[in-house]
């Protein structure tokens, strides 16, 4: 497993984003809107551009995340094309406001989990540490059809899994406005995932991303509350 110990301070917070040089250059202005929402609130914002792990990127930011899981920090476990908008909540205060739920996702456009944006809960003997340990342990099994993404991907595990008795009551889906694709509603959006329709709309020039002014100054306005988004 790949230590945290070398990535962030130990203790703070994390936003956790894995950025191959090839999705680096592409999606640049999410990785720069990751920075600034960490900057404005405190929080570590680990890019990991070369896993040292062996696992397929897709994996290995998994295998990461277990390791400052299990080091009793808190993460934003999200996609490199994923954007976070100025005003978006610290992601702590979601976990602050359910104490009861470990993990936190909102359903894609399947209306099945999707792994592009996860809110993590820190603590070893966590349901979050748990369900990242059985996806990372049977990685190599095949998940039903009804769960599969893809061949190569987590998502299927993730989705899998967290169906399971033993993870779903600590599990807790979000608003569409924490992990959206959905162009009609991206703009007013916490965060803007550029994947399937959203990054088609994007590709097609039909949707437009806020512009750099949106970027500059990371405390900007006050954050909205968590659950004030209308995305």
């Amino acid at each position: 497993m790949t230590s945290p110990g070398s990535i962030l301070s130990p203790g703070r917070p994390t936003v956790l984003t894995i950025a191959t040089p090839d999705y680096l250059n592409r999606w640049q202005f999410c990785i720069d809107s990751q920075r600034l929402y960490c900057n404005g609130h405190g929080y570590e914002h680990a890019i990991i551009r070369q896993p040292e792990s062996s696992l397929h990127p897709k994996w290995a930011k998994l295998e990461i995340a277990l390791g400052f899981l299990i080091s009793g920090i808190d993460v934003l476990l999200i996609d490199c094309d994923a954007e976070i908008a100025r005003d978006c909540p610290p992601f702590t205060d979601v976990l602050a406001t359910s104490a009861e739920h470990d993990f936190f996702f909102v359903r894609g456009i399947s209306g099945r989990v999707n792994s592009g944006v996860l809110i993590l809960r820190g603590g070893a003997d966590r349901a979050s540490s748990a369900l990242l340990r059985d996806c990372l342990a049977h990685r190599l099994d095949k998940v039903p059809p009804e769960d599969f993404v893809s061949e190569e991907g987590e998502n299927g595990h993730i989705i899998h899994f967290a169906k399971k008795e033993a993870y779903a009551r600590f599990g807790k889906e979000l608003g569409l406005e924490w992990n959206c694709s959905n162009p009609a509603r991206a703009r007013d959006a916490f965060i803007r995932h550029y994947t399937n329709r959203l990054r088609a709309a994007l590709e097609a020039g039909e949707f437009r991303p806020p512009g750099d002014e949106d970027h500059i100054d990371p405390r900007g306005p006050e954050p909205r509350p968590a659950g004030a988004g209308r995305g």
